[in-house]
């Protein structure tokens, strides 16, 4: 079952960010538009793109509510989307990814089953530029993701957490409405360093164990995963996301009234500081 708490069922909205992917958007809608959940919104925002999205989104008529925007950068782009959300459960999806169609169900399922959730997350899978599965899946399927109360944890060590990136996760829209508008100018890109963390701290979460996004690796992408080199702009990129998060959990702590330390210096932000100052 995947009611809303007022028993009706629940509606799931997805927001599609765009900026000149338009040869990958429409494998992005139609994922979003082919869910089986039988309650889904597809909202698409374009963020100033240069080139054919607008075109690509126009095609898709009123079965996608469209805001066309000036350039602003990631974050800017899912508050525009957000903003227009009035449902239960709201997704965030790349336009260079994919949903797996049960994606929205099992998210919408599992708020139903347990009120204390705020964040479903999912594993991913990673897609090549034409859209084929490598065969690989983040975290791999051995690995553990947290599950319930993360809050002393997201509050100690954030970025030592195996939080999901943008597509890989299902927000309910009650709890994001604490948390945005999402500041635009630290996160012109990587705004789900934001979205991740700050929600861990206003309830629990669950991590779902079937692949439920597909994350396309084009050699375009913003923030490439980090395999066998050592990307120093993208080791100091890392550490600026850490900062602006560090300090808005510090201020949405104590906003809730929970107990919170003087600084947050995760494992990996310690790391990622030591290689910047060595190299």
């Amino acid at each position: 079952m995947s009611a809303a708490a007022d028993g009706r069922e629940a509606v799931v909205e997805i927001v599609i960010d765009n900026y000149n992917y338009a040869r990958y958007l429409p494998a992005a809608i139609d994922s979003a538009l082919a869910q089986t959940h039988p309650r889904v919104r597809v909202i698409v925002v374009d963020d100033g793109s240069t080139d054919d999205s607008a075109a690509v989104i126009e095609r898709y008529g009123d079965r996608v509510e469209a805001v066309l925007k000036e350039n602003g950068g990631q974050a800017s782009a899912f508050n525009a989307g957000f903003e227009r959300c009035r449902g239960d459960v709201v997704i965030f999806l790349d336009a260079d990814d994919v949903l797996a169609p049960q994606a929205a169900a099992r998210a919408a399922a599992a708020f139903a089953a347990d009120p204390r959730l705020v964040k479903v997350q999912s594993r991913m899978a990673f897609l090549d530029a034409a859209g084929r599965p490598t065969g690989v899946v983040k975290p791999a399927p051995h690995l553990p993701l947290p599950r319930g109360d993360m809050r002393a944890a997201e509050l100690a060590y954030p970025f030592d957490l195996t939080w999901m990136a943008t597509s890989g996760n299902a927000f309910r829209a009650a709890a994001l409405r604490e948390i945005f508008p999402i500041p635009p100018e630290p996160y012109r890109i990587c705004a789900d360093w934001y979205l991740v963390h700050l929600s861990a701290l206003l309830g629990e979460v669950a991590s779902l164990d079937e692949v439920n996004a597909f994350h396309r690796l084009h050699g375009e992408n913003n923030y490439e995963p980090q395999e066998a080199r050592l990307d120093l702009d993208q080791v100091r990129a890392t550490i600026g996301y850490a900062r602006a998060t560090s300090a808005a959990l510090l201020e949405l702590a104590g906003r809730l009234g929970r107990p919170r330390p003087d600084r947050i210096l995760s494992l990996a932000d310690l790391a990622n500081r030591m290689i910047s100052l060595r190299l």
